[in-house]
């Protein structure tokens, strides 16, 4: 846990930047930074071509398996090269001033260097995994959604230069389906990915007992206690376990204080959306409100957690992050849709 979810968060928030400008009609030469106009900042769209231009060695460190490495590597590879086309070979006959017709056939020769069938095939393939594997949907999920943007930016130019208006209705309709099936293919995978992770999170558990002073202190009276603590169970196969721990001991009153539940209560509350939306706020929220309730009440951090839970908060926010990127990419396809 930590690197995959660096990386994969990574990945899709360059997935998102390239969605966001496919759906607000920017031409190619501008999605890749060679146009002269552009939404994104030069320092956005530097980060945003780095991440693609190293977008095959990024997605196969993802994997650690050796037999998905393989798959990851094909699907990489067919997304890389369908790239490449789009901001070497179209985007310099586009700047060399080459007409529709001949745009058109660079498009749709057989000696391109992408094929649309492989591309589809692939984003098909990296759903289906990432369907089989939803604790690692994240991966899978983000190569998937960088395939059908380029699937989708790729049909809409061959819609600017075909022949006739049959044909551009055509590969309009084709925009809209693929676009849609994306929505629908990815969008459940995603659903389904944050409902397990965020179902992970336990509620808070109460433990209680009591102990009795020894008769030389203070007439043996009885001391009672009582705990809260909150389980993160995910992955399933290396958990985070124990993240917060709410203690009250020594009372001899046996009432827990009110302020021990709603403490441990809101702290979770901060930490599960951290959780979901990935955040430098939420995170700050999170880390400043254990900080607070440390010092001036019963929440604490397990003693023995403590520091791996401090090393687990980037791994945290990056979880968050990529769930909120990928949601903001469906939505850019969808708009994509509506608009043909």
């Amino acid at each position: 846990m930590g690197e995959v979810e660096l990386a994969a968060s990574d990945l899709m928030s360059a997935v998102n930047d390239f969605s966001s400008l496919l759906s607000s009609g920017s031409s190619i030469l501008d999605i890749f930074g060679l146009g002269s106009s552009n939404s994104l900042s030069q320092a956005d769209l530097a980060a945003l071509q780095s991440m693609f231009d190293g977008l095959l060695a990024e997605v196969k460190q993802l994997f650690l398996d050796d037999l998905t490495d393989a798959a990851i590597a094909t699907a990489s590879g067919v997304a890389q090269s369908a790239h490449d086309f789009l901001k070497v070979d179209y985007a310099n006959a586009q700047r060399a001033g080459e007409s529709k017709a001949e745009l058109w056939t660079l498009l749709t020769a057989d000696s391109s260097a992408f094929h649309l069938p492989d591309l589809v095939a692939q984003a098909s393939a990296m759903d289906i995994w990432a369907t089989a594997n939803p604790n690692r949907a994240q991966e899978a999920t983000s190569l998937a959604l960088m395939i059908y943007n380029l699937i989708t930016a790729i049909r809409r130019e061959r819609a600017a230069n075909a022949p006739d208006a049959q044909t551009v209705q055509a590969e309009k309709n084709d925009i809209t389906s693929y676009a849609n099936l994306a929505v629908a293919r990815v969008g459940k995978v995603v659903q389904n990915y944050q409902q397990q992770r965020l179902s992970a999170i336990g509620s808070p558990v109460r433990s209680q007992g009591s102990t009795i002073e020894p008769v030389g202190l203070r007439g043996g009276r009885t001391l009672y206690w009582w705990k809260y603590t909150v389980q993160d169970n995910w992955p399933a196969s290396q958990p985070v376990g124990i993240v917060l721990t709410a203690e009250q001991d020594g009372s001899t009153d046996n009432h827990a204080d009110p302020q021990l539940l709603s403490q441990v209560t809101a702290a979770r509350s901060y930490y599960y959306n951290l959780c979901q939306g990935g955040t430098a706020a939420q995170m700050k929220t999170w880390s400043q409100a254990l900080t607070s309730a440390v010092s001036t009440g019963y929440l604490g951090q397990n003693s023995a957690n403590a520091k791996v839970i401090a090393n687990q908060l980037p791994t945290l926010k990056a979880e968050g992050t990529w769930a909120a990127n990928a949601a903001s990419t469906l939505a850019n396809l969808s708009k994509v849709a509506s608009a043909q």
